[in-house]
């Protein structure tokens, strides 16, 4: 069972990869994830290790999300196994730029990591993250 102090070590990691974003630090960004995590973007691109997810978005960061900073918005978290939680979040983003000229609005996100404790640290082992559509999101079946 997670306990208060997992659930706060476990926001202060996604807290700690806004912050390596908004700083352009890619030594803190890194931080926050095993060497061998998975990465999936908003528009399906798939990054394999820790090196391939912080290279890109050193790339990102320095072009189309170059004055773009995320922010965090809520979290809940939910022991899988021992060690291993699965994470819901949500963040938002301002306006940004693709790279055919495309103008995107500001977006709220929301994301699904799995994330393990190693060596007392909770780490992103996978992240995926999807726009959330405002539209569809009036009319969630779900709720």
């Amino acid at each position: 069972m997670l306990t208060p102090e997992d659930h706060k070590e476990i926001g202060a990691v996604l807290d700690r990869f806004a912050e390596g974003w908004a700083k352009r630090d890619m030594t803190i960004l890194s931080s926050t994830m095993t060497p061998d995590c998975d990465w999936v973007n908003t528009v399906g691109m798939y990054w394999k290790g820790r090196e391939t997810v912080v290279k890109a978005h050193r790339i990102l960061l320095s072009t189309r999300f170059k004055d773009v900073t995320p922010v965090n918005g809520s979290h809940e978290e939910t022991e899988i196994a021992p060690d291993v939680a699965l994470v819901v979040s949500t963040s938002s983003m301002g306006a940004f730029t693709t790279a055919d000229g495309q103008r995107i609005p500001a977006v709220e996100n929301r994301g699904t990591a799995v994330m393990l404790k190693q060596n007392g640290h909770w780490l992103i082992r996978s992240f995926q993250n999807t726009p959330i559509d405002p539209i569809a999101a009036q009319h969630d079946p779900g709720k």
